[in-house]
Formats: structure tokens, sequence, C-alpha cells
């Protein structure tokens, strides 16, 4: 579903939920925004290339492994390895998310690979999968080690680097611990899948209606022309006939 359709759609299936009386998913679904067009890349990859997008989840997963293994004195090794696993995967479903925005991608890879990024953690990666990024905000969340690096604005041309002032000496103080990860909302989470698996089944049934519309206009076309062709052989025949007749009036031989 294209985000232009996002606010419609939403409101269809709030109603829907309404009537039915389930008043608590209706309220969940409400609270879903639309996603950005980069968001909806993403998603379409999820749908379209399932594979590629089970890749970096996998990736994805191997790292935040890895570095928990590090964070306990060892598996450096691993992480180096799973890092370098999960930029290739990254880079795939960057180009797929590309590929299917056609026309509009190369002006959206920034903030496509931007979004993929910000989905490199366990909160993330579940929603990729589910092909229902942006139904929430995330927030500020641990990446993974292994998460590419964000973009950033590129300095004009001849313009001089800033100094960098040299920062006071200060007594090494331990890393602060990491700040707890938040949980996805659960609920949200099943009323965008639903929301998703409608629009799915919609654009199934629109693919359907058009393949028949199709073969119908094919059919309709085939008939025009058999019936022009035996049309063309009628008034043929009709004009043989008034013509014979002509010459038997006449009392002329006929051929």
């Amino acid at each position: 579903m294209a985000p232009s359709e996002f606010v419609a759609a939403r409101a269809a299936l709030v109603r829907e939920l309404k009537a039915e009386g389930r008043k608590d998913e209706a309220a969940a679904v409400q609270q879903l925004r639309r996603p950005r067009l980069a968001e909806h890349a993403l998603n379409m990859v999820a749908r379209a290339h399932g594979g590629v997008v089970a890749d970096w989840a996998q990736a994805a997963s191997a790292v935040d492994a890895a570095q928990s293994l590090a964070i306990g004195g060892g598996g450096a090794l691993q992480l180096r390895e799973a890092t370098i696993a999960l930029r290739s995967a990254h880079a795939a479903v960057l180009e797929a998310a590309v590929r299917e925005l056609g026309d509009s991608g190369a002006a959206q890879r920034d903030e496509v690979a931007e979004a993929l990024r910000s989905l490199a953690h366990p909160q993330g990666v579940p929603l990729l999968q589910a092909g229902v990024v942006g139904s929430q905000q995330l927030g500020d969340l641990v990446l993974f080690a292994g998460a590419p690096e964000p973009v950033v604005n590129r300095r004009p041309a001849g313009e001089r680097p800033r100094q960098a002032t040299p920062a006071p000496a200060t007594q090494q103080q331990p890393p602060p611990a990491s700040p707890p990860r938040p949980t996805v909302d659960a609920k949200q989470l099943r009323a965008h899948e639903r929301a998703a698996a409608a629009a799915q089944a919609e654009s199934q049934r629109a693919d359907q209606a058009l393949h028949a519309a199709r073969a119908a206009l094919a059919a309709a076309k085939d008939a025009v022309a058999a019936a022009t062709e035996r049309s063309a052989h009628a008034r043929g025949a009709a004009r043989a006939a008034a013509q014979a007749l002509d010459q038997l009036r006449a009392g002329e031989p006929t051929a």
C-alpha cells in the first residue's frame, strides 16, 4: 500500500473494527502513523524479497549474539565477521528498496539507508520482517555494532574544516551502562499486521479483477475481428447476388 493510500485504508479498517465491537483494536489501528516513502520501500522489500530480508535479519541476530559475547571479553573475531555479513546484507536490502521505488529510488537512497539502519536492533528487526516499518516510533535505541553509520552531510567544496578544540584531560571513566531496550507494542504490531494483510488481500483481488478484465477485452477483440470478417464476406456475397439478379433481369447469362 502506497503511503498516499494509507490514511483512507486506516480509516476504513477502524470503521470495520468498530462495527464489530472491537474498540481496543480500532483505537490501536487509529494510532498507527503513515509510513514515510523510505519506510514504504522497505515494507515492499519485505513482501517481494523475503529472502533478502531474512538474510538481513539473520545477520543482525548474529551481530547481537557476537556483541554480547564480545562484551563478556571474547568473540572479537566472531563480531568482526558478523559485522561484515550485516553490512553486506544491509547493502542488499538497500538496493532492493531503491529498485522498488523505481524512478524516485535514487533520490530516496539516503533516507532508505538511514531508515534501515534505525531498524538494526532486536526491536526493529521484527518490524521489517513483518513488513510494518513505520507503524510506531522507535525512539533512541541501542543499535547493533554492525549497523552501517548514518548518512552525514558532506562539507561544501572549498570550505575549510574547522579546527577541533582539544578536550581538557580528564580522568578516564568507565563506559556508561547501556539503557534498557524498550519492547515493541504487541497490540500495535498485530493491528498493523492485520492492516497489511487486508491491503495485500485487496491488492490480490484487484490483480485478479484486472486479469479478468484483460481476458474479457482480448475475447471481445477476437469477437469483433471475427464479426468484421463475417460482415465483409456477407457484403461481398450480397454484391455478387445483386449483380447476378441484375443480369437475370436484363436477360444476360450469369457466370
